[in-house]
């Protein structure tokens, strides 16, 4: 309907020639059907959107609105003259939908001048004209349809998972209801379900309001929900992402056809030669080939130049630091360095000629391109602020350019290169991308705008008194940011909403700069190859023209090799002899069975002594708990015992370990990874027994390191070999993002010193100037507001106007990581697949006859059967009564769920209160209905393929199922509560489980589980590994800032500081001031986050999207022509299978 209404997609030459057939010669219809008119309307359309914005704001409207009145008063005029000559054209014009959208931007205008004032008020006439901005959807770009084709071509996915989604999201709200309804704490926000519901949702897109409000069960439910919001988030994320990059293959590969390119001249030098020639041609060939870095000297030059740069950012950001001094020192430095790139500059003019690009464009070209005006850039500012009196010209702006000498580092990388490589391939798409966000946010802002301005909460109101302050919050709404969340009733249905197009801002560009950046660097990939292929040899030298290319291992090579060394091992093992040595060899390597319970319990041993590591640093509870703190020391006492005693044990057995050939095996094992790490845990231990008085480094943080021992087994080096090798094989793009973050960081962070430094909002304990005092300082807000979150949001208008430009580049530099590693996933796991030589894997459908008979045929058969078969087709929606059963069951399910909701809420008085009878009727008409509904299911059951088989009682085989399961607990709880009232408030929450009863109709849970399963080792893997990350960032952060009195106590303990790093690893930064080494770590926990995020993004989504392309071909093939065995007619309507578990597929394949 929505593409029907407003994407009206015209053919090209539609716009160009009047509806009706008018003349061609009409001027006014030649006017108005061209692309020019049309965009100049849009513009239009667009400028009035922002006088809407300015005009909301008093101060600005009394001093400028008088020169945009007239301007409006024009525009309305020229759309009123459109909509006429419109209609002129073409009479139809006015019964078609884009004539309305017309009527809207002029109408209510004049309609105002006549109706009585205070009918249509000035904001309301403005924001009418805003429908107009999708007139351009089909016309100058087509956002809104590419959204519609990856829902189209990708909703057999997406439906399971937002289903699965609203399932964890309900259930979530109502844990979080239980645990917090009573917490004074948290001002209210749990005191019911419904605004449960809405605080919940925030929670899920990585935003906690109340991160400092929580219980202690609140808390742990806390990480559970960032755990969950990772795997929802990232999954459809994954989903939308690879949906659009399959368009847009589709789509290239159809421009692609036909298209013959043509061979390049091959070169008769290979590119030393070349160099050699041409610096020995004259004296501007060798400067050339000095400065380019393709000489020798050429090689040390780019060296010091680099250094030069580095060293240039450097001392700016010094500069900034207040009371730092040396001023001369600096000026002279600043001195020597432009001189040096004025020389630089004056040198590349001088010698490009003898470049063959350059030689055919001129020196103009040279200085206009991008590296001539960086180098310009990085010379000029110091000269103005040199010559240039300081009373003419903003000496602190000028100051600030000279930090574009930065970029000039890119003359050595090229990903600045790359990425322009990438924008000028998806141009179009990011238009289309632009345009759909910037409508949104319209959309979203004056909805905001209306909603929020007589919010009575004192921190939202301020935020939204205008439409311009409004438009900031809004735009972090729509990137899923929510600094602010006490909103009205209206606001939190536009912010949800809000909420799900975060999702789609943040997948499509991540799709798009995968997509990109994975064409481009395989289409360079294949013309290396093309050029290698040829064999040309150089006419010089004689070597090849081209150098062979090297190629990564294959990472089923890797897999091959390890799975081969281990079995070798394992034989070594066996043929150890009998002495003493070698059977305490085989014990410690678990190659017994007691050996392998040992190793087993030692591990168990290492988590339970960093559980009371962690324990012991909050000292309130030592001190509350004495038994607790002597059983902690008793735990450390014998853990140190045995873990020194398997240390000892390992290293006397060494030379027995086949991987330690050398001459000194224990000196081997002592050095190696295992063994240092073993050490590490416990030497600092008997350190401090035996010097108690040397005040050590906390010797207890030590312990940690023993979980990497771990990491040593078969499962852990397979799972990581695939994760390095996804890091390999994207290597090139992620060194490439990641030189882009660092030089953009830096100048932003350079911006916003200057911008915000004199910004007295306090902030907590700090102003907003204090925190950007200077540019060090500012690098890590910076990098935080780079990754996509804003703990600050109250910058002043030049600081909103920088962050969003930093919104917009944000997206695609956390985006890119995320689709380079989904895409690298999908590589690797095919080639894994391919080495372990598995049967694929069949979407599990039984066959059984009912699914060769039409539904006419099984009804008429279950007639024949007797009841229980039809009760079975009943079920199965084989009947129409049938069909009306199952819309009855949905919205029996759906409204029992809503009215236990609405009863924990003051809306419940609506209906008669929570005991009223109408929800107390809805509530026993639910019960009866679903107890009956199990009754008929486990009746009929036998006469279903899906548990009738294996020679087990189908009864007790539904009865133990997921579905038999959920059956019960949608109507059982119910029944409990009469028995046990004092537990009514935890069984009715149960009732959330009804949503589970339509997986009876389409598969969701039961897709997860069989693609979890399919990846379960690799995914344990890597959670594991994000689990050892997590603790270790924990203790730094709580070793270096534990005692931050700006922090007020909130990473005093490890525990504190565990739940706040899980805030900070999902994207949400709940606290900011910390030390500068606390900043460090600050820094490599964002880094971690983009990872830990990208990592498990790739595994699901590789899974899934196999997973259902399997099942997607199946179903399609099962449809296709599959006529019915008994009347012969077409197979009408298929019962809905659920998915057979990994173990039953090996017996039940199609």
């Amino acid at each position: 309907f929505f593409s029907f209404v407003f994407c009206q997609k015209m053919e090209p030459d539609t716009e160009s020639k009047p509806l009706l057939g008018a003349e061609d010669s009409n001027p006014v219809a030649k006017v108005i059907y061209s692309m020019v008119w049309p965009a100049t309307m849009y513009i239009l359309t667009i400028f009035n959107f922002f006088i809407f914005l300015l005009s909301t704001d008093m101060d600005i409207t009394t001093e400028w609105g008088c020169y945009w009145e007239p301007v409006e008063l024009a525009i309305v005029v020229v759309f009123t003259v459109e909509y006429l000559l419109r209609l002129y054209l073409d009479a139809g014009f006015a019964l078609t939908c884009l004539s309305l959208l017309d009527l809207l931007a002029f109408l209510p205008f004049w309609l105002a001048l006549v109706v009585p004032e205070g009918v249509l008020t000035d904001e309301v006439v403005r924001v009418l004209r805003l429908p107009r901005l999708f007139r351009g959807e089909g016309v100058y770009f087509e956002g809104f349809t590419l959204c519609d084709d990856v829902w189209r071509a990708n909703r057999i996915t997406i439906i399971p998972t937002a289903f699965t989604g609203l399932v964890v999201w309900v259930g979530l709200s109502i844990v979080f209801y239980i645990v917090e309804r009573t917490n004074e704490a948290s001002d209210g926000a749990y005191d019911d379900i419904a605004s449960s519901l809405w605080w919940t949702l925030l929670n899920l897109t990585g935003e906690y309001p109340f991160n400092d409000s929580f219980s202690l069960p609140g808390k742990l439910l806390a990480v559970v929900t960032m755990i969950m919001a990772v795997g929802v988030f990232g999954i459809s994320t994954g989903i939308l992402g690879g949906g659009l990059i399959s368009i847009l293959e589709e789509q290239r590969g159809e421009e692609g056809q036909g298209e013959v390119q043509e061979p390049e001249e091959s070169p008769s030098e290979c590119k030393a030669c070349q160099n050699k020639t041409l610096m020995s041609s004259s004296p501007q060939g060798a400067i050339w080939c000095a400065l380019s870095g393709v000489s020798e000297t050429g090689q040390w030059v780019e060296v010091c130049m680099m250094l030069l740069i580095v060293a240039n950012a450097v001392a700016f950001s010094l500069q900034t630091v207040a009371g730092i001094g040396h001023e001369v020192q600096f000026f002279y430095f600043e001195t020597v360095s432009v001189l040096i790139f004025t020389a630089d500059y004056g040198l590349r003019l001088w010698a490009c000629p003898v470049d063959p690009y350059w030689g055919a464009r001129g020196r103009l070209s040279f200085a206009s391109s991008f590296f001539g005006l960086v180098d310009l850039a990085s010379i000029v500012p110091f000269y103005i602020d040199l010559l240039v009196p300081m009373h003419f010209l903003p000496t602190t702006f000028i100051r600030s350019l000279r930090l574009l000498r930065v970029l000039k580092a890119d003359e050595f990388f090229g990903a600045f290169q790359l990425f322009d490589d990438v924008l000028r391939m998806q141009k179009q798409l990011f238009l289309n991308l632009g345009m759909v966000g910037f409508v949104l946010w319209a959309i979203s802002t004056v909805g905001m705008y209306f909603t929020e301005r007589l919010n009575t909460d004192e921190e939202v109101q301020p935020e939204f008194q205008t439409a311009l302050r409004a438009s900031w919050i809004a735009l972090l709404n729509l990137c899923g940011e929510y600094p602010l969340g006490n909103y009205t009733a209206p606001g939190r249905v536009i912010s949800s909403i809000s909420a799900l197009f975060a999702i789609g801002v943040f997948a499509i560009p991540t799709g798009l700069f995968a997509d990109g950046f994975s064409t481009i660097m395989a289409k360079r990939q294949e013309e290396a190859e093309q050029q290698a292929a040829l064999q040309l040899m150089c006419d010089s030298c004689g070597k090849p023209i081209f150098p062979a290319l090297y190629k990564q291992q294959d990472v089923s090579e890797v897999v091959k090799a390890l799975k081969t060394l281990q079995a070798q091992k394992q034989k070594q093992v066996q043929e150890l002899g009998d002495t003493f040595q070698a059977r305490l060899f085989k014990f410690l390597h678990g190659a017994t069975s007691l050996g392998h319970a040992f190793g087993v319990g030692v591990h168990v041993l290492i988590v339970v002594n960093i559980i009371g590591f962690i324990i012991s640093t909050d000292p309130e509870l030592m001190a509350a708990n004495g038994r607790l703190a002597v059983t902690l020391q008793v735990l450390e006492v014998v853990s140190m015992l045995i873990f020194t005693t398997e240390y000892a044990g390992r290293l006397y057995a060494a030379p027995c370990d086949p991987q330690y050939t050398c001459d000194s095996p224990r000196l081997h094992f002592i050095c190696s990874f295992s063994g240092f790490t073993n050490l590490c845990c416990i030497l600092p231990f008997w350190v401090n027994i035996l010097l108690p008085d040397v005040d050590f480094f906390p010797t207890s943080m030590f312990r940690i390191f023993r979980l990497l021992t771990v990491l040593k087994s078969e499962e852990f080096i397979t799972a990581f070999t695939v994760l390095d090798d996804v890091f390999r094989a994207k290597s090139v793009i992620l060194l490439s993002t990641g030189y882009v973050a660092v030089i953009l960081t830096l100048i932003f962070a350079t911006l916003l010193h200057y911008s915000e430094a004199d910004n007295t909002t306090q902030v907590g304990p700090l102003t907003m100037g204090e925190r950007y005092k200077d540019v060090p300082s500012a690098l890590f807000f910076t990098t935080l507001h780079l990754s996509g979150d804003y703990p600050l949001y109250q910058y002043s208008a030049w600081g909103r106007l920088i962050n969003v430009v930093m919104i917009i580049l944000g997206v695609g530099l956390v985006g890119i990581p995320t689709g380079v590693v989904v895409e690298g996933f999908q590589q690797v796991m095919i080639e894994i697949r391919k080495l372990e030589n598995e049967e694929e894997q069949e979407v599990a459908v039984v066959t059984s006859k009912e699914d060769e008979l039409c539904s006419a045929c099984r009804v008429q058969g279950a007639d024949m059967r007797g009841t229980m078969a039809q009760v079975h087709v009943f079920l199965i929606g084989d009947t129409p009564t049938g069909r009306a059963y199952i819309a009855t069951l949905w919205s029996i399910s759906v409204l029992s769920v809503a009215g236990y909701i609405l009863s924990t809420t003051t809306a419940a008085d609506w209906v008669g209160g929570a005991d009223g009878w109408t929800l107390v009727s809805l509530e026993v008409a639910s019960v009866l209905f679903l107890t009956v509904d199990y009754i008929l299911r486990l009746y009929s059951v036998p006469e279903d393929s899906d548990y009738a088989h294996d020679g087990i009682d189908p009864r007790s085989r539904f009865a133990g199922s997921f579905l038999g399961v959920i059956g019960i607990l949608s109507f059982l709880p119910a029944y409990l509560r009469l028995l046990f009232p004092n537990y009514d408030l935890v069984l009715s929450a149960a009732c959330f489980l009804r949503l589970l009863k339509l997986e009876h109709y389409f598969e969701a849970t039961t897709i997860f589980d069989n693609v979890l399963m399919r990846v379960r080792h690799i995914l344990f893997a890597s959670s594991f590994t994000a689990l050892l990350l997590w603790v270790v960032a924990s203790t730094l952060l709580y070793i270096t800032d534990h005692d931050n009195e700006l922090l007020e106590g909130a990473v005093a303990t490890i525990p504190m500081a565990m739940f706040y790093t899980t805030l900070f690893l999902g994207g949400e930064w709940a606290i900011v001031d910390f030390t500068p080494w606390g900043k460090a770590v600050a820094v490599l926990i964002v880094l971690l986050g983009i990872g830990m995020f990208a990592v498990p993004t790739g595994i699901l989504f590789t899974a899934f999207e196999d997973f259902l392309a399997q099942k997607t071909d199946q179903e399609k093939a099962r449809h296709e022509g599959l006529a019915c065995v008994q009347c012969g007619n077409k197979v009408d309507r298929f019962r809905h299978h659920r998915t057979l578990s990994e173990g039953q597929k090996s017996r039940h394949i199609v």
